[in-house]
């Protein structure tokens, strides 16, 4: 039997604001560790403008994890962002 619901769209993901404070990293994801070295180089020339869109995979205890854009997350931290909100795209 084929049901009539709809499946939720995995291919794409949603665009959402999304507070910095609940983006984790999750080491079974991030295989590669953040480059301190690329934040710092960055902390005094931030430019919010091209932050880009991350993208996180969220949880069902209401976190995200990064899928990328862990540097630039980072970097918002460093700035003082941490509780900012911040466009990403996320995967349900």
């Amino acid at each position: 039997m084929v049901s009539t619901e709809t499946a939720p769209d995995t291919t794409t993901g949603s665009i959402e604001w999304v507070p910095i404070s609940k983006i984790r990293t999750d080491h079974d994801v991030n295989t590669r560790p953040i480059d301190f070295n690329w934040v710092d180089r960055h902390v005094n020339v931030f430019e919010p403008d091209k932050l880009g869109v991350p993208i996180l995979s969220a949880r069902d205890d209401g976190t995200y994890v990064v899928l990328d854009g862990q540097n630039r997350l980072e970097l918002c931290r460093r700035v003082g962002w941490g509780d900012q909100m911040i466009e990403c795209r996320v995967f349900r």
